[in-house]
């Protein structure tokens, strides 16, 4: 039995974890009480509490292991998209790409021969777009490459009649 005009100690006790207290609490009732009964009920009371802290940290190492997992098959979901997406613009072009029979005349292939030929219309004008924009690119470079060579003949030109004016004071000035 435990003395009751012993102050109990807080849970606020810095440092101590639960288990440290009840064993410090138990190694003092048992230096107390010399009941052999008692003592071994301390003993299997502190294996129960060693066993559990055996199982909190299993549990937890199981839990960090789904966690990661978790994280793996998204990012394993998202690759597997990307690779999906990926063959699906490659087949685009194709209007039989399975290499399978088809009913030439059915609506499911007249629905995808009309859509092959409106990416195809729209991909073209796309395409003669881009050539547009490559050629007047190229125009405006052309003039800018002028305009700059001019720009570098100047300054060359002032540069050799700085060294010119530069060399002449220094003759002058000895």
């Amino acid at each position: 039995m435990v003395d009751t005009t012993q102050p109990q100690a807080s849970s606020s006790t810095a440092g101590a974890t639960e288990v440290e207290l009840i064993g410090s609490l138990a190694t003092i009732a048992e230096k107390r009480t010399g009941n052999a009964r008692e003592t071994a009920y301390r003993t299997a009371l502190r294996e129960l509490e060693a066993r559990e802290a055996n199982f909190k940290s299993t549990l937890l190492g199981m839990q960090s292991t789904v966690v990661l997992q978790g994280m793996f098959c998204e990012w394993l979901s998202g690759q597997l998209a990307a690779q999906e997406e990926k063959q699906k613009k490659r087949k685009k072009g194709q209007l039989n790409g399975d290499r399978l029979p088809r009913l030439l005349t059915g609506d499911d292939f007249y629905d995808l021969v009309v859509e092959h030929e409106e990416t195809s219309a729209i991909e073209e004008e796309a395409r003669k777009a881009r050539k547009k924009l490559r050629d007047e690119r190229a125009g405006l470079m052309e003039a800018w490459k002028e305009v700059d060579k001019k720009r570098l003949e100047r300054n060359n030109s002032h540069r050799e009649t700085y060294h010119h004016e530069l060399g002449l004071w220094t003759v002058e000035c000895t």
